[in-house]
Order: structure tokens, then sequence, then C-alpha cells
């Protein structure tokens, strides 16, 4: 009986896996910053009726229609 324990506590990592960083104020800011650059050049392209790829459509290999 006390070998299984031994084997079973052997196969147990006493250490914790790590996290995540969490992204400091400035990097968020800028994270959001970044969106709302895309989002309002994507709009300009629209509203001007310029074709382009998005960068999601270019993965996909689609072409935005105006």
């Amino acid at each position: 009986m006390t070998m299984i324990i031994t084997n079973i506590c052997a196969n147990f990592s006493l250490t914790s896996a790590q996290s995540p960083r969490t992204k400091t104020e400035e990097e968020l800011a800028r994270d959001e910053e970044e969106a709302l650059e895309k989002a309002e050049r994507r709009r300009l392209e629209r509203v001007w009726g310029e074709e382009s790829y998005s960068e999601d459509e270019q993965k996909r290999g689609k072409r935005k229609q105006a």
C-alpha cells in the first residue's frame, strides 16, 4: 500500500503552472488605441468605397467587396 501511495505522489508536481502576464495600463491603452485606429481605417475605406484586403480576409484569401 505504501508503494502505491509513493508512486502516485511521485507523479504529481508540487509547482504551479505559470499564468499569463497581466498587461500594464499603458499596454492596454496602446492595444485599444491600435484597435480604434484599425476600425477607423476600415470605416474610411467603406466610406470612400475603396477596395482593399482586410487582414482577416487576406488570411482567408477573399477580397472585400465595396
